[in-house]
């Protein structure tokens, strides 16, 4: 198995926290968590023996990490009867700190059901030429380290839920309720008290062998690609089981 580069890398040294309450927990037990990408990032993923965690403010979203307008709402009636000049300060505050919070911390996302998407094979590969990799729930946890904080993305209307307690953490674990269908397991690499401004994302080593428990290959992909996806995983020195996507099977008639 290649090794783990250590230079620029945040090496592990215990499993992820799950104990925080804006990091919502599976109820039943491990569940499966799936990761769809393209065989350029398939690839950097096993040279690198790193998943990637991108900047909050980088991703595609532009409302993630961000709050909602009743929880806006809410901290202006804090406020008694304040002047006008005061609510210009205090919304001026908040701004800088919401961006502190999306520019200051990465994340990295999943897939959580039991079977394949379809729905996530078009949105997340733009090709035929596409990767699923899957794992488990616990089997992530177990692989990132301490500093990393894991737990499911809850869905709220934006217009009208409230921050519970002024949880800082609490816009980095919900999203938009158009985006229910994601499923999302969220890993979060907090790094707020650190100097983020020149990076887009941070490579955290792991033991991939002991995290992937199979690799899926686009159900629209030629054979050719299958075998070259088996033979490149094995040259690198992995030896996960590598199956065609069974969206690709054939119906019974």
């Amino acid at each position: 198995m290649p090794s783990m580069r250590e230079e620029g890398i945040l090496l592990p040294s215990m499993t992820a926290n799950t104990s925080h309450e804006v990091f919502r927990q599976p109820t039943a037990g491990t569940i499966k968590i799936w990761r769809y990408m393209d065989f350029t990032r398939y690839l950097a993923l096993l040279e690198s023996s790193s998943l990637y965690f991108c900047r909050i403010d980088k991703f595609d979203d532009p409302f993630e990490g961000s709050t909602t307008v009743a929880d806006k709402q809410a901290w202006a009636a804090i406020l008694s009867n304040p002047a006008s000049s005061q609510i210009a300060e205090w919304e001026r505050t908040m701004a800088g700190f919401r961006r502190g919070v999306r520019e200051g911390n990465f994340a990295l996302c999943w897939h959580a059901s039991e079977y394949e998407s379809a729905a996530m094979w078009r949105l997340y590969s733009k090709t035929d030429e596409a990767i699923a990799i899957q794992t488990s729930y616990s089997k992530l946890v177990d692989a990132l380290p301490a500093k990393a904080m894991v737990g499911l993305v809850q869905y709220v209307d934006y217009d009208n839920a409230v921050m519970p307690g002024r949880n800082t953490l609490w816009p980095l674990m919900h999203k938009r309720l158009s985006f229910k269908h994601e499923q999302e397991v969220r890993a979060v690499l907090l790094a707020m008290d650190e100097d983020t401004s020149k990076e887009n994302g941070r490579n955290v080593a792991v033991d991939l062998s002991g995290l992937i428990e199979r690799v899926y290959v686009s159900p629209s992909s030629p054979e050719w690609y299958f075998q070259l996806v088996r033979k490149l995983t094995e040259k690198l020195g992995f030896a996960f089981p590598i199956t065609r996507s069974r969206l690709s099977d054939q119906p019974v008639l």
